[in-house]
């Protein structure tokens, strides 16, 4: 689901109008597809060898992103926990045992928390559970389409 698209009001209500938040989001979402392009090898934009670099830059600017930054603790543990589940599921896509392709499946929409992450920021418990109910809802139905 590209959020930066026709997704943007349900950013902005994820973030309570934080445009902090609502820009950190959508450089993030951003990047993770990129990621997702070079490990999938789907990019058909730009040469390889540049998305590669851009990806990396793009990381960069993510993670030195002043609303990043502000939220470090709960942020940073949230990529990485985020990270570690998308490299598990790239690496169980393939797998022989149909149980590790399923989990691997549904995982890859790991990327998720960190909009539940930004939401509980912003707005708490209630909001990011709603939120969290909107955004699944939204992209499972674009996805199933």
């Amino acid at each position: 689901m590209k959020i930066e698209n026709g997704n943007r009001e349900l950013v902005d209500a994820l973030t309570k109008g934080n445009a902090s938040a609502a820009d950190f989001l959508i450089l993030a979402h951003n990047w993770f597809h990129a990621i997702d392009d070079i490990v999938d090898n789907e990019i058909t934009d730009l040469p390889r060898r540049q998305k590669v670099v851009e990806t990396f830059a793009a990381g960069i600017v993510v993670l030195s992103h002043p609303f990043y930054l502000q939220h470090l603790p709960a942020l940073r543990m949230t990529v990485l926990q985020i990270s570690q589940l998308y490299a598990l599921s790239v690496k169980w896509e393939g797998a022989a045992e149909a149980w590790q392709r399923q989990w691997a499946e549904t995982q890859r929409r790991a990327g998720h928390e960190l909009l539940t992450a930004v939401a509980m920021i912003c707005g708490g418990w209630s909001h990011a559970q709603a939120m969290s109910e909107q955004f699944l809802t939204a992209m499972l139905k674009e996805e199933n389409a």
